[in-house]
């Protein structure tokens, strides 16, 4: 509940992040992954803002982990869309350099099966994102072949 409050004062708990330590952010991460994928926009907008700190603050194996782990594995397709618009964002702003993508690549194939047209579309954008960061070979040999026919379209 705190970790819920402070996300909606997120002036004052990124001045006090910086002194807290990686047990603190992950479990900041979890708290997020729990409740924040399905809140309300302006809470989700946050709770994205405050992934980037953490990615920023050298965090960025605990914030994929969360992504990988409990993001896109939830139960809510509002949350599995959420958590990979969340990863969308931390390759834009950091790149596959600062953030390892191997994580994301293992986890993507289950979202291109995935019942809501939405989380298959950010799967779309975010494989589009890293084969511009890793390389098209790659990115083909680990997941192109796991995809439909009609998205390989799209993606090639």
């Amino acid at each position: 509940y705190m970790y819920i409050i402070a996300i909606d004062r997120t002036d004052y708990f990124e001045s006090c992040f910086l002194c807290w330590d990686t047990r603190s952010a992950e479990d900041l991460i979890k708290v997020i992954m729990a409740k924040c994928l399905t809140a309300r926009p302006g809470t989700l907008k946050k709770a994205e803002e405050l992934l980037l700190v953490l990615v920023e603050q050298e965090q960025q194996a605990q914030v994929i982990d969360g992504l990988v782990e409990k993001g896109f594995k939830h139960k809510v397709p509002k949350g599995v869309v959420a958590a990979a618009n969340m990863a969308l964002a931390i390759y834009t702003e950091f790149g596959a350099r600062a953030v390892k993508p191997q994580p994301i690549l293992k986890a993507l194939p289950p979202l291109f099966e995935s019942k809501d047209a939405k989380a298959r579309d950010a799967a779309k954008k975010l494989t589009v994102l890293l084969a511009q960061w890793v390389g098209r070979e790659l990115v083909e040999s680990a997941l192109v072949e796991k995809m439909r026919e009609a998205m390989k379209k799209d993606v090639g």
